[in-house]
């Protein structure tokens, strides 16, 4: 598996809070209108463990909760795509009202497609880690 991380990024919101706002994806449906959101993903589907979107250039990607930790760990795992994906969301107390995050994706990719999309993925994991932090205040 190739390991992607994204920076830590700090979200003005106790960690419980936002752990509850992503562990159930329903409550990230009123953000897929968010412009930053809009220009990366369209046609976004939700439900409580599930979301799916199109991604330009890449086609359709469907994610689905595996694990839920309280408080501080979400895992997804990637459905119906050629190669095996998981996204780990870990949150981490600064303090009483604020947190912090760092996503991580775990793909088994083929030495081809990872010559290929190294870069876009390295970028695209910080800028989806940039947009949650935007949609979560």
């Amino acid at each position: 598996m190739t390991k992607y991380e994204s920076e830590l990024k700090t979200i003005c919101l106790a960690q419980e809070v936002v752990f509850n706002m992503m562990s159930d994806l329903n409550n990230l449906e009123k953000f897929a209108s968010n412009p930053d959101l809009a220009t990366k993903a369209h046609d976004i589907s939700f439900d409580s463990d599930r979301c799916s979107f199109n991604v330009d250039g890449f086609g359709r990607v469907a994610f689905c909760v595996v694990e839920r930790v309280s408080s501080h760990f979400l895992k997804f795992a990637s459905e119906n795509m050629p190669v095996s994906v998981f996204l780990e969301v870990k949150l981490a107390p600064i303090s009483e009202n604020e947190c912090s995050l760092q996503l991580t994706l775990n793909a088994d990719l083929p030495a081809m497609i990872k010559m290929m999309m190294d870069k876009k993925l390295t970028e695209g994991i910080n800028a989806f880690a940039d947009v949650l932090v935007k949609i979560l205040k």
